[in-house]
């Protein structure tokens, strides 16, 4: 039989699994100046912030589950709902201009620098903030609230919470979605007809990776979509419907760095070198005497000479003395 603990140990290990996958990615969009010089990566990394949030807040959903703590401050349960419902808000801000940097970077490719230039991204991103800000401010007022019930799985809104608030709650939450996948769709149909009836001109093989990836994202997001619009209304709310109610939102966000990883060659390797790097780290090397440029001189001097001296240590003597 299904029990919410269990719901709260599979919740953790897939959460943990996927920060553990996403933080070596986002670390490779942060450092690398093939990833962090482009646009399109800048605002892959700060949607990956906020999805790695949204993980954290699960993955701690899952532990009170798994233990069942039923003392669980309730002060701390309505940040963590906030922070939640508001990271989910800004995340699909961002994820459709991501969309929209490709429309412009394949259809509109000479108004590219415009358009996408730093005042321009930094108004971007202060708008993130501001959506993000706003929700996250609206529940953590005594009016609205979206909390965890441990023993159920289910984040909820409570019943003292203003009606109004509540319902708009609601329909933002299921069908801000929309606001995304509507210009998804009609971004990507535009770039691959366009892509079709312009043979003489193809895309770079990053743009095509990077379109393919967001094209997965988006549709990963629809799955979500069409799961909480009809399933996941549909249901009795029962402990089973619940679990993959929020099954549906991790993943969603989940499976993101799988997808970058699988689609995207430069950033698997750039990965993988990282990882090898970490586990290479505290390993004893043999020590390697530094040339520098006196060195480099010397030596030098010396082949000019005709003095190929087969006893190195008469250069390197000069070196030190």
């Amino acid at each position: 039989m299904f029990t919410a603990v269990a719901g709260g140990i599979l919740m953790v290990l897939i959460c943990t699994l996927s920060i553990f996958l996403y933080i070596p990615v986002l670390y490779v969009f942060y450092r690398r100046p093939e990833f962090n010089s482009l646009v399109a990566y800048q605002l892959m990394f700060w949607t990956g912030i906020m999805d790695v949030g949204q993980l954290i807040v699960f993955d701690v959903s899952g532990v009170v589950a798994t233990f069942q703590w039923n003392r669980f401050p309730s002060y701390v349960n309505k940040f963590l709902g906030s922070t939640l419902y508001a990271l989910w808000f800004s995340m699909l801000f961002l994820s459709i201009f991501t969309t929209l940097n490709r429309f412009v970077s394949v259809v509109f490719r000479s108004h590219y620098n415009t358009l996408f230039d730093k005042n321009h991204v930094k108004i971007i991103y202060l708008l993130a903030f501001l959506i993000f800000l706003l929700p996250w401010l609206t529940k953590l007022t005594p009016y609205s609230s979206y909390c965890f019930s441990e023993w159920n799985l289910e984040w909820h809104y409570m019943p003292e919470d203003n009606h109004v608030l509540t319902r708009l709650s609601h329909y933002f939450g299921t069908y801000g979605i929309l606001v995304f996948l509507v210009p998804s769709a009609i971004t990507y149909t535009i770039i691959f007809i366009y892509i079709f009836s312009q043979k003489e001109r193809s895309m770079k093989r990053t743009e095509v990776i990077f379109t393919i990836q967001q094209l997965l994202v988006s549709l990963l997001y629809l799955f979500g979509f069409i799961y909480w619009s009809t399933i996941d209304v549909w249901s009795t709310g029962t402990l089973i419907m619940n679990f993959f109610s929020n099954l549906t939102w991790i993943i969603m966000i989940a499976l993101n760095p799988f997808i970058y990883l699988i689609v995207n060659r430069r950033l698997r390797r750039s990965v993988l070198v990282l990882l090898r790097c970490n586990s290479c780290a505290g390993r004893p090397t043999a020590a390697v005497i530094p040339m520098n440029a006196k060195t480099v001189m010397i030596a030098s001097n010396e082949l000019r000479k005709g003095i190929l001296a087969q006893d190195t240590k008469k250069i390197y003597n000069k070196v030190l003395y």
